[in-house]
């Protein structure tokens, strides 16, 4: 038995002030089977633990060895692109992908045609907070991307007027409108864009120990085209001064056969879950769920993508348990139980995916989200994933003893008044559970 969770929630709420906050979770214990519940059967927002259900469906539909592919071809002095969602495209692979281009006889670039029409729907998710738009986690969702769609600045050490981008293919800067660097956890932060290409102003208090704030670009599509001509110039393939760039879907005359393609193919999912479970990446689980659209190669839909995991959910016993409307989390619309998110982690476990998805959650005071957490005392540890939006705190995954799992749980906090004293709560309940046993 687990007694005194009821009385711990009490006292914390006297601590910090958390009277109005709503308190949900639902706790498995795997030895006997028993569970305890509060408030687990309450709707409540699960900031990024709805990236635990994009996960399982993209493994169960698409597969651990899914990848996307953006194709490129030329043909004389013109080259085309057309991407499929990719969002992990980096400077290295686009480098490799021009050198490939210069080895097949590209040696001069007047026009080029960007594809994007595989991603018809918007480009933000629905209840996205628009003056979140500008932030690195905000970041716009295409078929063509680059770099996650986010620019970082280093903003470590002595603040500054101006922080320019450590970029070697854009020049980007971040005015200093007024910073505050605090030792408290709780950053509050606004980035607006400027006149400019890749201008931002940053104000509002970072905690101290951030060294990295990213901000979101207009657009995927345009953000690769700066990063391709940066490439070509490198490769010293010419590029014209009077370079005309389209953006537009490619005649089916302008294809050109698979043997003429360089095609580009990313990480397998096996690999790329990390970036969203264990990094919290909503761009990776956006394009996750819009890619379960199977209808045709690289077509992007949030519509099916949705209506799929609510099948998946249906068939595993669900029925009115959820309210999806991203990939990601990080709208305010969606809506889960703890009770469902704790069976869905528990019934994960016969999965034949488990492995590679309990593998990809966040281990705590070690890797991803929860890295910067003080580890409990051996032989326990955390494994899960979790969830921030203001007035959210949400952490859904197992508590383990000596490396197995004891219990699986989903604890989510609403209506927070400082989500720093969600974050303590979220603590001092595991170290009452696992004092429990």
């Amino acid at each position: 038995m687990i007694h005194g969770l009821r009385e711990l929630e009490s006292n914390w709420r006297r601590q910090f002030g958390e009277t109005e906050a709503l308190v949900g979770y639902a706790l498995r214990k795997i030895d006997d089977n028993k569970i305890y519940r509060s408030n687990a059967q309450i709707w409540m927002i699960p900031a990024s633990n709805l990236k635990l259900f994009t996960s399982i469906i993209a493994l169960q539909d698409l597969g651990k060895s899914f990848r996307w592919h953006t194709a490129f071809y030329f043909s004389g002095t013109t080259v085309c692109v057309k991407g499929a969602g990719d969002p992990t495209l980096n400077w290295a692979q686009l480098l490799d992908i021009v050198k490939q281009l210069k080895k097949q006889g590209l040696a001069e670039v007047n026009h080029i045609v960007i594809d994007d029409s595989n991603h018809t729907d918007s480009n933000w998710g629905e209840g996205w907070m628009w003056d979140d738009l500008n932030t690195g986690f905000a970041a716009p969702i295409h078929a063509i991307n680059f770099a996650f769609n986010a620019i970082p600045f280093h903003i470590a050490g002595d603040l500054r007027s101006y922080y320019q981008a450590d970029l070697p293919y854009l020049e980007a800067t971040l005015r200093n409108d007024g910073i505050v660097k605090s030792d408290s956890k709780d950053s509050h932060y606004k980035i607006k864009r400027l006149r400019g290409d890749y201008a931002y102003a940053i104000n509002g208090t970072i905690e101290q120990r951030h060294t990295y704030i990213e901000v979101a670009v207009p657009a995927g599509p345009e953000f690769f085209v700066h990063a391709f001509k940066q490439a070509l110039n490198r490769a010293n393939i010419k590029v014209s001064t009077s370079l005309k760039v389209e953006y537009r879907a490619l005649e089916r005359k302008e294809f050109r056969k698979d043997s003429d393609q360089l095609l580009h193919t990313s990480a397998p999912l096996s690999q790329m879950i990390k970036d969203v479970n264990q990094d919290s990446k909503n761009i990776v689980a956006e394009l996750l769920l819009r890619s379960l659209d199977q209808s045709s190669a690289g077509t992007l839909s949030l519509q099916i993508g949705l209506k799929k995991l609510k099948r998946f959910l249906l068939a595993s016993g669900f029925k009115n348990e959820i309210r999806a409307v991203d990939g990601s989390g990080l709208s305010f619309h969606n809506r889960v139980t703890a009770q469902m998110t704790e069976k869905i982690l528990y019934n994960m476990m016969e999965s034949a995916h488990f492995q590679l998805f309990y593998e990809s959650l966040a281990t705590w005071g070690h890797t991803g989200t929860l890295a910067e957490h003080k580890p409990f005392p051996k032989p326990w540890n955390v494994i899960a994933k979790t969830g921030s939006l203001k007035g959210v705190k949400t952490l859904s995954g197992y508590i383990c003893k000596n490396s197995k799992i004891r219990f699986v749980f989903s604890l989510m906090l609403n209506g927070l008044h400082r989500n720093l004293s969600g974050e303590a709560f979220q603590k001092i309940w595991l170290q009452k559970v696992m004092d429990s046993d």
